[in-house]
């Protein structure tokens, strides 16, 4: 083998194990990790004493997400915030528990607005007013360490997310229900990575 081919073949084996070693990891949030929480909300909402007796001829409840706030260390724009929201209420469990219980998700007056303006005719009626506000409240917090191996350099992390949402009746601001979920999410590497 020729001495170029040779540091070629050296070269490209160096660069396949460091690609292989530093695949990187993060703790970021994302909107597969709301996917997670479905069932559990459908279930809580369904044992809850907000839906225990309704059933699918029941009063409507017209539902519209009014809130949706990001306290996390991660930078998400409004609309990976909405989508998050929007992929809990088109899931299956809670299509199914709307369903079964007459509940319509609505979207928020300043979407029906920004309709209006484009030139959709979004009535907004007496039948369609919302009965009732979700409001959804993402937190997290951060932990690093240094991995026993040592070397002082942080290469530890781990997120813990907590994801909160609450449903208010607009008749009497009373909060009707709300419920909370935890996960964990962690990654290795150095920080400079």
């Amino acid at each position: 083998m020729s001495p170029w081919a040779n540091k070629f073949a050296h070269a490209t084996l160096l660069a396949a194990v460091c690609g292989c070693a530093s695949t990187p990891q993060t703790t970021r949030l994302r909107a597969s990790d709301f996917d997670v929480t479905v069932n559990e909300v459908a279930a809580r909402l369904a044992a809850s004493d907000f839906l225990a007796r309704r059933r699918r001829d029941s009063p409507q409840i017209r539902l519209v997400t009014r809130g949706v706030e990001n306290l996390t260390s991660d930078v998400l724009s409004p609309s990976e915030m909405w989508t998050a929201v929007a992929r809990v209420q088109s899931a299956i469990p809670l299509r199914e528990l709307a369903d079964a219980r007459n509940i319509v998700f609505q979207m928020p007056a300043h979407q029906v607005r920004a309709l209006r303006e484009a030139g959709f005719d979004v009535p907004l009626t007496a039948e369609n007013r919302p009965t009732h506000e979700l409001y959804a409240v993402f937190r997290s917090a951060t932990r690093s360490g240094v991995s026993a191996h040592g070397g002082g350099y942080t290469d530890l992390r781990k997120d813990y997310y907590f994801l909160e949402y609450r449903i208010v009746d607009l008749a009497t601001r009373e909060l009707v229900w709300s419920a909370s979920f935890e996960f964990a999410r962690q990654a290795s590497g150095l920080a400079i990575n």
